[in-house]
């Protein structure tokens, strides 16, 4: 177990944080403690045949591109990613036919998709049971890949893995997360008492503000993973 009265709670997994991030966070004992359990779901013959019937395959997140690799999918077959990682993770596995289509959010991402396919055009958007539709003048066909649990064995190893640590600075990222962390504080809440909360997401923000937890949020949508941490890590 380990003290640290800087210590920095982070609900987003290390690999979200570019170097230079990581540089800044490491000076201030971060945390980074994800409170999710994936669990991937199966694919049926259905999803196998939207698949053969779209333009191409739209992936958000390394999970929804993890799904795509333990799929049957073939690997010529044309795929869309937001991120360089994912870019370079599906061509890690040969998969040939990824674009990298760069957007900070689902806004910018439906804009991007409608600059770039006819109304007629086909998209299979892989998915998880939280993720959000994305409004687009494309025909966009969702198809769970994989499923966001919580237990309350994960909330207990959540607790252990937080130890005894006093926590001044808190990112949470979703809704969900959210919740499971206020469940959490509610049972050792001595080790959230000068915490300042911080977030990247607006329905965050307002859920967290509505339950009396004052939450920075950055003004900017650009890099706001990076507006956030720079606010994190510079803050007193």
């Amino acid at each position: 177990m380990w003290v640290d009265k800087m210590a920095i709670l982070l609900t987003y997994p290390e690999d979200k944080f570019d170097d230079e991030m990581l540089i800044e966070l490491y000076n201030w004992q971060p945390l980074f403690l994800p409170l999710k359990r994936i669990q991937y779901l199966s694919w049926n013959d259905h999803q196998y045949q939207l698949v053969k019937q779209s333009q191409t395959i739209l992936v958000t997140n390394i999970l929804a591109v993890q799904a795509l690799i333990k799929s049957d999918i073939s690997l010529d077959k044309s795929i869309i990613v937001v991120s360089p990682t994912a870019l370079k993770l599906l061509q890690s596995f040969h998969f040939n036919n990824v674009l990298l289509v760069q957007a900070d959010n689902q806004l910018q991402l439906s804009q991007r998709l409608n600059g770039i396919f006819a109304k007629r055009d086909k998209i299979v958007y892989l998915k998880g049971n939280f993720e959000a539709s994305i409004n687009s003048n494309v025909q966009i066909t969702e198809i769970e890949v994989y499923q966001d649990t919580w237990t309350k064995a994960d909330e207990t190893k959540a607790i252990d893995k937080i130890a005894e640590a006093d926590f001044t600075k808190v990112l949470i990222t979703s809704p969900a997360q959210f919740y499971r962390f206020e469940s959490i504080e509610e049972k050792i809440p001595q080790q959230f008492m000068a915490a300042k909360y911080y977030t990247i997401d607006p329905a965050t923000k307002r859920i967290m503000e509505d339950l009396g937890f004052q939450t920075y949020l950055p003004r900017h949508k650009r890099n706001i993973l990076k507006q956030a941490v720079w606010k994190i890590t510079r803050e007193k």
